[in-house]
């Protein structure tokens, strides 16, 4: 079995004095429960925070401050060898909310309608060669719902996706583990 946590962060202050600012920060945690040789369940759970940079196409253009932007995701995971065959899938879940940014007499600029939250499955399978590589191939589908159907401009943002990636395990645990993957990713929305 195995447990795991981690909490980073990101302050910044000039050399020359000032007043410094969080920028970001993340904390993780993630549990694995082996149950036999061949199978393993995992769950894990994470959230970050960070400004949203005045850079960002979606920065709002009266704003004068970076917004605060909040994500929470979930994921959890089975996964079974048979012979050199491996089969894994995934049940994930992950929620994004924008705060509000303030224009230059401090009213708040709404940007409640970039809120969303995003489900998804997937499943990979895989055959273990030479014992050390595993060639697999993974299939996503998910649905992003925004929490207002119709944004600010009028446009019905919440989407279907899919996304299908082929790629390589390299496995010599406990001294290295590495994954290469290359895929395709399509999102329609509503």
């Amino acid at each position: 079995h195995e447990a795991a946590f981690s909490l980073r962060g990101n302050y910044e202050r000039s050399l020359d004095g000032g007043d410094g600012e969080w920028k970001d920060g993340n904390a993780e945690a993630s549990l694995r429960l082996d149950i036999d040789r061949d199978r393993f369940a995992v769950a894990s759970v994470a959230y970050a925070g960070g400004r949203q940079e005045s850079g960002d196409a979606d920065y709002p253009p009266l704003a004068v401050d970076e917004p605060l932007i909040h994500s929470i995701d979930v994921d959890l995971g089975y996964e079974r060898t048979v012979g050199p065959f491996l089969l894994r899938l995934d049940v994930l879940g992950g929620r994004t909310m924008f705060e509000d940014a303030h224009d230059a007499a401090n009213v708040p600029i709404d940007q409640g309608d970039r809120t969303n939250t995003v489900y998804e499955a997937r499943a990979r399978i895989g055959y273990e060669l030479l014992g050390t590589l595993t060639p697999f191939v993974d299939l996503g589908i998910g649905r992003r719902v925004y929490d207002r159907t119709i944004d600010s401009m009028g446009f019905e943002r919440s989407s279907s996706f899919y996304r299908l990636r082929g790629g390589l395990i390299y496995d010599s645990a406990p001294v290295m583990t590495a994954e290469i993957a290359l895929g395709f990713y399509s999102e329609e929305p509503d």
